[in-house]
């Protein structure tokens, strides 16, 4: 169970010293570990290791991450070196908002709102998230619609709407604007609260601030002007936020929208109102998703091609059920009136998760396997701005820059793809031995857990554009291509010779057909003896993978240093990586 916390206080000698530090901290799964809450203060002894990369090609930037939030050590906690400490010290505003939370989505649970219903309305309402299926949540990333579920703009759009209509405190004199400001504002921060303060909410929430603000005050600003300044206010308060996801979608969405919502309107005028109010609802769409595309594939490497299908009942849905909940939540005392709020919620949200369901099923719905580098982030922004210019100047000079710039790019991309190259990758995996052989698209891939290997080889995965892998267990005897060639435990690629050997057995395997060897891949902690396995094969390297035990790797380097055998630790430096 992984849980951020922060140290309190060390014990050296019989001494407590007050020592503020944040760590990660890894508890052995138990009953009791699950038990855990945010709050909680524990006693515990543990021996911390610097945060570090795994070195994987393309991996994420865990270290860098960590950094960011002021952590750098992580530990791993077993069971029984740890107990809850028989005295609070203190009470963190966490605690008190996460307490407020459950509180909020026990009212839920007692109006019969469970399952799916429940774990989607808790993340639409109150920013909690854990009671989410995986699989309804993937709809909702497939669709282009995860945004409904992480608390930003939408929700304290309506909130501040109903505070709006709640506070009516007539504004006939400055005192009166004042009072009513600070009414507004305060709610507007405890719901930022309680859902977590996220980047993005806190973003919204000084946005509607600064704009309470200047109608008590009686001045007004230019939204671009609030964006702005609420931008600067969050960055000095927290600069790191400058590197957090949801504040760089959040900030760019809401400038989409004010910039380019309007010219996209205009571009067509419906006389029926019914169907004016839908388009301006899908320009909404269409500018938040053109603004945050670019970043968005950088990030996750998907776009999802129905967006604006599932936005046109989802958004208006979901504010529905926003406003729904505060409903429910202010007459849940009375059962008579909150069962029947409570229905109109639940089936809400089914309606809500069964669309995002069914456009998430369509043919086509999301292109996945998108990998785009910073400088392309870049070039797109450069594209995207030169045709919104032509759309509004139509000065042909704007047209020949943005097909200049795509030209340049489908150029770049095209010699990119000429650039095919084979290659062998030993992947740091502690779980299970990943390594693959690719060629092209083609990728031949050696594991025995293939979930662990999903997850280690997915950024180089998406980022050599692979969407389907051959997976080659110790179990499986043969396989070859016109480019592969494995035979238990050999391989043969690209004019070079590789054994795995994952057992004692593999060595009577390679006695039997001896023959020059470029690689020998060690993995899986096998009780073998270098000097045996070289009576037999005499590899250029020798590559021992994160799978083996630390105190055999030592041995079998002394081995192979008095043997004068080349070898290539990967739990030290990183994934092994060579290019033919």
């Amino acid at each position: 169970i992984k849980v951020q916390a922060e140290i309190l206080y060390t014990k050296i000698d019989s001494n407590y010293i007050s020592q503020k530090a944040n760590i990660l901290l890894y508890f052995e799964r138990d009953s009791v570990s699950e038990l855990l809450q945010i709050g909680d203060e524990l006693v515990t002894q543990f021996a911390c290791d610097s945060i570090k990369n795994s070195g994987n090609p393309f991996e994420f930037d865990v270290k860098t991450y960590m950094a960011r939030q002021q952590i750098f050590y992580s530990a791993y906690v077993p069971i029984d070196t740890w107990d809850f400490a028989p005295l609070i010290i203190s009470k963190s505003l966490n605690a008190y908002a996460i307490a407020i939370r459950n509180y909020l989505a026990d009212i839920y649970r007692k109006n019969n709102i469970s399952g799916n219903e429940l774990g989607i309305l808790s993340a639409l309402t109150l920013g909690y998230k854990a009671d989410i299926d995986p699989s309804v949540q993937d709809n909702y990333v497939i669709t282009g619609t995860m945004h409904v579920l992480s608390v930003s703009g939408l929700h304290v759009g309506v909130i501040f709407i109903i505070l709006q209509t709640i506070v009516r405190i007539p504004p006939t004199n400055q005192r009166n604007r004042v009072v009513k400001f600070l009414i507004i504002a305060a709610a507007l921060w405890l719901f930022a609260f309680i859902t977590g303060f996220s980047a993005s909410v806190n973003r919204a929430a000084l946005m509607f601030s600064l704009v309470q603000l200047g109608l008590a005050i009686n001045r007004r600003s230019s939204i671009y002007n609030t964006l702005a300044s609420s931008a600067f206010i969050l960055l000095l308060i927290e600069p790191n936020y400058l590197y957090n996801i949801g504040f760089q979608l959040s900030y760019i969405a809401v400038f989409a929208i004010v910039y380019l919502q309007p010219k996209l309107e205009n571009l067509y005028y419906f006389e029926n109102n019914y169907l004016r109010q839908i388009w301006v609802l899908l320009t909404v769409s269409i500018a938040a998703q053109i603004g945050t595309s670019p970043i968005s594939m950088y990030y996750f490497g998907i776009f999802p091609n129905y967006f604006w299908l599932a936005n046109l009942p989802i958004v208006p849905l979901s504010s529905l059920l926003m406003y729904g909940s505060v409903v429910l939540l202010s007459v849940s005392p009375f059962e008579f009136l909150s069962v029947w709020v409570a229905k109109f919620e639940y089936w809400g949200v089914w309606l809500m998760n069964f669309i995002a369901e069914f456009v998430g099923k369509l043919p086509y719905a999301v292109t996945k396997g998108i990998s785009i580098s910073g400088f392309e982030v870049f070039v797109f922004y450069i594209v995207i701005l030169f045709l919104i210019f032509f759309l509004q100047k139509r000065n042909a000079l704007y047209l020949l820059t943005f097909l200049l710039f795509i030209s340049t790019w489908a150029g770049f991309m095209l010699v990119q793809s000429f650039q095919t190259k084979t290659e062998l990758v030993v992947f740091n995996s502690k779980k299970a031995p990943v390594w693959c052989l690719r060629h092209k698209k083609e990728l031949l891939l050696f594991t025995n857990n293939r979930d662990d290997a999903n997850f280690t080889l997915s950024g180089y995965l998406r980022k050599r554009n692979i969407n389907e892998s051959v997976v080659v267990t110790t179990d499986s005897a043969a396989y070859s291509t016109n480019f592969f060639l494995y035979r238990k435990p050999f391989a043969r690629f690209a004019g070079k010779t590789i054994v795995q050997i994952t057992k004692p057995e593999h060595i009577e395997m390679i006695a039997n057909h001896p023959f020059a060897v470029d690689y020998a891949i060690i993995s899986g902690n096998p009780e073998i003896e270098m000097e045996y396995l070289m009576q037999f094969c005499s590899p250029k390297l020798v590559i021992m993978d994160a799978s083996n035990y630390k105190n055999r790797i030592e041995n079998w380097q002394k081995e192979l240093a008095e043997l004068d055998i080349e070898y290539y630790t990967i739990a030290e430096k990183g994934a092994f990586i060579v290019q033919f």
